[in-house]
């Protein structure tokens, strides 16, 4: 920087030149200037002063006053700013410009930077701080609202979004997305997480509380429903369905209620049944009431494909034979559907230690049948009876018939009865 750096020493009569070449004088007590020197116009390697025509300078240059130039200004220094106070030009205030203001490499701001109007940046941005835009312009479409991107918007950390979120094409989401108010999804989502679910919190889809559908759910593998509401009635337990249910394959449970059919008075179902023809639809209609201890439904009627079950108590059939003789044969009763043998009943009235020696067999054909008890059990009590649920075969087939022959007779028999039952 020029100086004025007058000799010491000096006398009445000294001169001394200065950078700008002005000449002074010095009278005995004080410095005066010349009004003979010159002051030439500043170079690049000349102290001057500053022209109104073109000019380089060279060296840094200090201004502590206000200056206007109403030309251009050029800084040829290629010095880089690393900070606010290095560069090629370095401005301890601010800075107004009126006009545009191009950068041609990076913009670096230490503090907030408010525009006025708008933000043209050409190339790659980087803002350490946080970015505020106060425009309150809303955004109806991806050309308008406060912020416009042109290409897509890479974001590392949370996005929040006030109001709502529209996206017009697919959205990518790579690991979490929370949603803090209601919001509308025209298009098809696609979760495309392969987590299964083993739980109401587990799973590529979570939702804390309820989900409403309009349209159809289809699951590729499986529906669980955790809830152990039992159902007393259409309208409660785990599942609820206001219109019918088509299961094409098997449907287990564990109670099952079936709708009353009010032109018949009992309630029916409409089943397809394994041991059924499968190529025939058959209907049962079960009954109204609850059943007593010991009964067990049965096919009471059939008519066609229609089926009407009973609750049944153990169907029983006696018979009482005076003075039995051992060539006795006697035919009980008839089955007209598949029966089981489940009691044996006999009691004997006599004298000398009286026992009747029987056998009770069934068939289809009366003229030889399979052996219920083995030949040669004993009917020996005279008071409360001897009693047989153990047998060889139970089972009589539909349409078979159920009879007694007597084996042998010990002591005097005057009465023999026999009672049995099935269902």
């Amino acid at each position: 920087m020029a100086a004025i750096n007058f000799p010491t020493g000096a006398t009445n009569g000294t001169t001394y030149t200065d950078d700008f070449g002005r000449l002074w004088t010095y009278n005995g007590s004080y410095w005066s200037i010349d009004s003979s020197g010159t002051i030439g116009v500043a170079t690049e390697s000349v102290t001057g002063l500053l022209s109104h025509v073109t000019q380089n300078i060279g060296g840094a240059k200090t201004f502590f006053a206000n200056a206007t130039f109403n030309g251009t200004i050029g800084v040829l220094s290629n010095t880089n700013s690393t900070s606010s106070t290095t560069g090629a030009l370095t401005i301890v205030g601010g800075v107004g410009v009126s006009g545009n203001v191009n950068i041609g490499t990076g913009l670096s701001v230490s503090g907030n930077a408010n525009i006025g109007t708008g933000l043209s940046v050409q190339s790659a941005s980087t803002l350490v701080g946080p970015v505020s835009v106060l425009s309150n312009t809303n955004s109806t479409s991806s050309t308008t609202g406060a912020l416009l991107v042109v290409g897509g918007i890479g974001v590392s950390g949370n996005l929040n979004v006030g109001t709502g979120l529209s996206v017009s094409g697919n959205a990518n989401i790579g690991t979490g997305l929370s949603v803090q108010s209601a919001s509308t999804l025209v298009g098809q989502v696609s979760i495309l997480s392969n987590i299964n679910s083993t739980s109401s919190t587990t799973g590529a889809l979570l939702v804390v509380g309820g989900i409403g559908l309009s349209g159809r759910l289809t699951s590729g593998t499986g529906i669980s429903v955790l809830s152990t509401t039992d159902s007393t009635s259409t309208n409660t337990g785990a599942i609820t369905v206001l219109g019918g249910i088509g299961v094409s394959a098997n449907l287990y449970s564990r109670g099952v209620g079936l709708a009353q059919n009010a032109s018949v008075s009992t309630y029916s179902s409409l089943l397809k049944a394994n041991a059924l023809a499968q190529s025939a639809n058959y209907t049962y209609y079960l009954p109204q009431t609850a059943p007593s201890q010991g009964q067990s439904l049965q096919v009471t009627n059939v008519s066609g494909t229609d089926y009407t079950l009973s609750w049944v108590s153990q169907i029983t059939k006696s018979i009482t034979i005076l003075s039995p003789q051992a060539t006795d044969k006697v035919t009980l009763f008839a089955v007209p559907y598949a029966a089981t043998i489940t009691k044996l009943q006999a009691v004997v009235r006599g004298s000398a230690s009286p026992a009747v020696h029987y056998a009770l067999k069934y068939g289809t054909d009366r003229t030889s049948g399979t052996t219920v008890v083995a030949i040669g059990s004993t009917v020996n009590s005279t008071t409360t009876g001897n009693t047989v649920t153990s047998f060889d075969n139970s089972t009589p087939a539909a349409d078979s018939y159920v009879w007694m022959e007597v084996v042998a007779i010990t002591g005097t028999v005057d009465e023999y009865h026999l009672t049995v039952s099935y269902r």
